[in-house]
């Protein structure tokens, strides 16, 4: 097929540039020609382009320099990393737009993700026009409105918990969230120029040392924020994560149990919103998924569920009760426009998210644990309890579950119909 005139003199321009060609050639290195004619044809009928999104922590810090999450790594580098993962040397020579400060960014902890995707010499053409074609206009869907949540990097992030340190923080800045708000994205792609990164605007970095740089040492804290993981943090994350990525592909297959998956999408956006109060609503929404039902009393419901799952005593259940309502109160009178006499204080935003957060990974556990006793009984997903039968087992204390279960395995085949026999 012919080829736009541009858009060949671009891929050959871009491949000659980040082959190292010209820099090698000035640096009187020895070259073989011929290979690197052979490289350009080889690539030209498709090609496969890994490319690298890095995301920067915003004042967060891991004491493990590379976390291997399976979807992504949580990654420390080095100057030099960043240099050669840049591909510093030919962006400052022909991409200078694309040059990034890689002293600054070496002191952020990062968020990796790799992809891979096959392309073609007819998808190199220039960026897309925002001018759309009248064709264009009338497929648009002016009356669909998506729910605009983060990616599921951000919500599996948003599941750690917090540590004493963190927790002793009263302030409303208190570091609750892991945010990345910096992204850039390297590929190996030859035919193309390289992205041009964002800015890192308000961005610091953590204020964390160790001692002779052993990562085998407790971090010295040398801020009143940040979030720091220790080894023993990060390996919580790495359990959490690992259980909710599980969860999510059950959610595939049980498309009743995708309320957590939704719930998690909201716990995310929390994390991703800055207003307080507005985090707060989000942090009710994710009780609201889990929990809720489009019934009379549901609040008391949603209450006595909540009790249930995060306590196990009286008293316990008594404080986690109050938590709840004055958590759900606040949300009611933002969202009704009525004015709230009581100051938000920086423990509403506390409380709210580990009320949330604490909720999903119980139902985490939870519906982990029915899965594999279901499957061990070779029980078909088509079986497998409903939303509202999840729900429902959490209206009840211990020893209300425990008589209910005895009553259960009393019942006849076919209940309600009950069978005709004599009683004795």
């Amino acid at each position: 097929m012919p080829y736009d005139p541009e858009v060949v003199i671009s891929v050959v321009e871009n491949f000659f540039k980040r082959s190292h060609f010209y820099n090698d050639t000035f640096d009187r290195e020895r070259l073989n020609v011929d290979d690197l004619f052979e490289s350009f044809w080889s690539l030209v009928p498709t090609r496969k382009v890994k490319t690298i999104r890095v995301r920067a922590f915003d004042g967060a810090w891991f004491q493990s320099k590379c976390l291997d999450f399976g979807l992504f790594r949580i990654e420390r580098f080095s100057k030099e990393e960043l240099d050669k993962l840049i591909d510093q040397e030919v962006t400052n020579t022909f991409y200078p737009y694309a040059k990034r400060d890689t002293d600054y960014l070496s002191q952020f902890c990062f968020s990796v993700e790799e992809s891979l995707r096959d392309e073609n010499l007819g998808d190199v053409s220039e960026p897309r026009s925002f001018i759309l074609s009248p064709s264009e206009i009338k497929n648009l869907d002016y009356d669909r409105i998506d729910r605009d949540l983060p990616d599921v990097v951000i919500q599996l992030l948003a599941l750690h918990d917090l540590d004493e340190r963190t927790m002793a923080v009263s302030v409303p800045e208190a570091p609750y969230v892991l945010k990345l708000p910096f992204v850039f994205e390297v590929d190996d792609d030859l035919f193309t120029s390289p992205s041009r990164p964002a800015l890192m605007s308000g961005m610091m970095p953590p204020f964390v040392d160790l001692e002779e740089d052993d990562e085998e040492e407790e971090p010295l804290i040398l801020a009143s924020s940040g979030l720091v993981f220790t080894h023993e943090r990060e390996l919580k994350l790495m359990g959490i994560v690992a259980k909710a990525r599980k969860v999510l592909a059950l959610t595939r297959l049980i498309d009743d149990w995708s309320f957590i998956e939704i719930a998690m999408g909201y716990l995310g956006k929390a994390s991703v919103t800055d207003e307080p109060l507005d985090r707060i609503l989000w942090y009710v929404t994710v009780l609201d998924a889990l929990l809720g039902e489009k019934v009379p009393g549901f609040t008391g419901a949603m209450r006595r569920r909540l009790s249930n799952i995060l306590a196990t005593s009286e008293a316990e259940k008594k404080t986690v009760g109050n938590q709840f309502d004055e958590v759900y109160d606040f949300r009611s009178q933002l969202v009704h426009g009525k004015q709230y006499k009581k100051k938000a204080r920086s423990d509403h935003l506390y409380e709210a998210r580990e009320l949330a957060r604490q909720a999903i990974t119980w139902f985490v556990d939870f519906v982990l644990f029915v899965d594999d006793s279901l499957r061990r009984q070779k029980v078909d997903y088509n079986s497998y309890p409903r939303r509202s039968e999840l729900l429902a087992v959490l209206d009840h204390d211990h020893v209300s579950l425990q008589r209910l279960n005895s009553l259960i395995s009393t019942l006849p085949k076919g209940f309600p119909t009950l069978e005709k026999r004599e009683i004795y």
